[in-house]
């Protein structure tokens, strides 16, 4: 998938429970694509974020995490929160858009949060478009 909102392409392969394809043909999938290309989960993502002290590195994973989430994570979410608390404005704007990708409730407070009072105008208009989202 060439994603330009994310301005990376990446390959998802979801688990039976998400696609309905038997989880013997998405293994096989797995193990074909992880022999021809680096394979990245977001486990391996959410300690990278973690160690990464740069904001540009945090603006990467960010974005990486964001084109791997389907189904909720503790983790994933407690990286995204992190991203929407930061100091740095670019990290922000990512987080709100991984947001968009994963409107989970406990994001909801910290994306109204952005929305009411952020410094900059164009990242409250954001964070109010990534709030529709939500359910």
């Amino acid at each position: 998938m060439d994603d330009e909102v994310l301005g990376i392409a990446y390959l998802v392969l979801e688990n039976d429970s998400v696609s309905g394809v038997p989880g013997v043909a998405v293994h096989h999938a797995y193990q074909e694509v992880s022999a021809g290309f680096e394979v990245v989960e977001s486990g391996e993502l959410v300690e990278l974020y973690d160690g990464a002290p740069e904001w540009n590195a945090r603006v990467l994973l960010l974005m990486m995490l964001a084109a791997t989430a389907s189904e909720y994570s503790p983790d994933v979410s407690g990286v995204i929160r992190d991203g929407l608390v930061s100091a740095h404005l670019d990290v922000r704007r990512v987080a709100v858009i991984a947001s968009m990708y994963m409107p989970w409730d406990p994001l909801r407070e910290s994306v109204k949060s952005i929305a009411r009072s952020d410094s900059d105008e164009q990242l409250r208009d954001l964070a109010e478009m990534a709030l529709t989202n939500f359910h």
